[in-house]
């Protein structure tokens, strides 16, 4: 009997009809422990507190109105981040929409080397993103939470970081766009579109850039029509957006680019007209190899892309060019082509520019030869190369497979599609907050020439693979090198 009779007071206690009247209790200790407990039931107080509105209590309807806008909050918020950062509803409703952004930033700060909040994860935060965003008041806080958009993949800043794409501080719009690439905001690409129509010339071009970067390639008909735009970087900004998406439908309004007198727009056209496997422009590139030194590099580029086989001899030639970034374009079209001299490219470890050298050492190393190894060490994005020197057979094979349609998903998403197509398995480290494996990545494959091994090295550089027979192998930076120091030492 005195059991049934406590626990018949205690679901008194918890009915939220119940409770919402000892809101107007004289005790601020017991309206405090009342709160706590409305605010504990959540959802289930919410039509007591509702109806509490028109209490004849003026005093009780306004504390019954804050109570919902607690509710409300909370339910934004995780378990772990209300239970990391006691109060923080509280503070979020007090300081108005610019507290969201301090409580984002602050959620993410290091102290003594570490996190001050390690519990709080990439979930706990995608509830504070869209307001953090919003309520950034200055370019300095718009551009940090931005940044932290963009290393935590968090989708739920989106809607926001949109409307940042025409905000008047430059950095502020690129690390907008790069947010929004990172997430991989393909649903918001009609919000995007009306961009390319600004009056501000540095809008549209950031618009243009940002859609070529999340693989938008039913825009590129009106990321086209900024090749007629009156400023050149926007101009220029649309011709290497079409280069990103690989838009074959842009090629006529791209060709007249080829003779432009602006430098910078003929190589933008040269490069875009390769990306979109745009056989028809090889003569007039020919041509620019041939007649036009500020496009050297370019051409060749191009020209193997293009797998013009008829521009080797004249690429060859190119290995002894007085320019050093025509040496390093030499070297590296005839990769791509599969075409060169062992030993006249190993004559190139000798060149005094270490870029060439790194170049040279990446062509021998995709050929079974180890003999700049030591060089590639210093060269983070051409390290993965010595996979073909370990294990040249099963490299070719990754050289040879070509991939079909564009890449698109997270950075971890790619590597293991990767995996797949060739039957490898695949060790990658954990999602950890924060994750470069969360970052999203657009790979246009136009006229399907990508291969496992280029896509590879598009991909390399926060995450090297290491290729074994049977698996692929994700490590970081540091890993690789001591990895690839110790397999040339081996050697020795």
């Amino acid at each position: 009997m005195a059991l049934a009779l406590l626990l018949a007071l205690a679901r008194a206690q918890e009915d939220p009809a119940a409770l919402v009247e000892r809101l107007g209790s004289d005790s601020v200790v017991e309206r405090a422990g009342v709160q706590r407990r409305l605010l504990a039931l959540g959802k289930a107080a919410v039509p007591a507190i509702e109806a509490a509105l028109r209490h004849p209590d003026p005093e009780v309807a306004s504390r019954a109105r804050r109570l919902l806008d607690l509710i409300a909050i909370r339910r934004l918020l995780t378990p772990s981040l209300l239970e990391a950062m006691p109060g923080v509803e509280e503070r979020l409703l007090r300081d108005g929409q610019r507290a969201w952004t301090e409580v984002l930033l602050e959620a993410l700060e290091w102290e003594g080397g570490k996190r001050r909040y390690p519990g709080i994860g990439r979930a706990d935060l995608s509830g504070l993103a869209e307001r953090a965003v919003r309520g950034a008041t200055s370019p300095v806080d718009r551009r940090e939470v931005c940044v932290a958009a963009r290393r935590w993949a968090l989708s739920g800043a989106a809607p926001a970081l949109v409307e940042l794409l025409e905000d008047p501080v430059g950095d502020v719009r690129y690390n907008a766009s790069e947010a929004l690439a990172a997430i991989g905001a393909r649903d918001q690409v009609a919000r995007i579109l009306p961009f390319l129509r600004h009056d501000a010339a540095d809008v549209r071009a950031v618009a243009a850039s940002c859609l070529s970067s999340l693989g938008a390639r039913a825009s590129a008909k009106e990321v086209a029509a900024l090749l007629q735009d009156r400023e050149a970087h926007v101009v220029h900004e649309a011709l290497w957006s079409l280069r990103r998406l690989g838009a074959p439908e842009a090629v006529p309004a791209v060709r007249p680019f080829l003779a432009h007198d602006r430098t910078t727009l003929r190589r933008a056209a040269a490069e875009a007209l390769a990306a979109m496997d745009d056989r028809g422009s090889i003569p007039r590139i020919r041509d620019l190899l041939a007649e036009d030194p500020f496009l050297e590099e370019e051409a060749m580029e191009a020209l193997a892309a293009l797998q013009d086989a008829e521009s080797v001899p004249e690429i060859r030639r190119r290995l002894h060019s007085r320019s050093f970034a025509g040496r390093m374009a030499a070297v590296r079209a005839l990769d791509v082509l599969e075409a060169g001299d062992g030993e006249a490219i190993a004559g190139l470890l000798e060149d005094p520019e270490d870029g060439v050298l790194a170049e040279a050492a990446a062509w021998l190393a995709h050929r079974g030869d180890p003999r700049g190894g030591e060089r590639l060490l210093r060269s983070p994005l051409r390290l993965d190369s010595l996979n073909g020197s370990r294990h040249p057979e099963l490299w070719a094979r990754l050289r040879s497979a070509r991939l079909e349609g564009d890449l698109e998903g997270t950075l971890g998403d790619l590597y293991a599609q990767l995996a797949g197509r060739m039957g490898l398995a695949l060790d990658r480290p954990e999602e950890g907050p924060p994750s470069v494996l969360w970052a999203r990545v657009h790979l246009a494959n136009t006229g399907g020439r990508l291969t496992v091994s280029r896509a590879l090295g598009q991909l390399s550089g926060h995450l090297h693979a290491i290729v074994e027979p049977g698996r692929l192998r994700l490590v970081s930076q540091e890993d690789a090198i001591a990895f690839w120091r110790k397999w040339l030492a081996d050697r020795r």
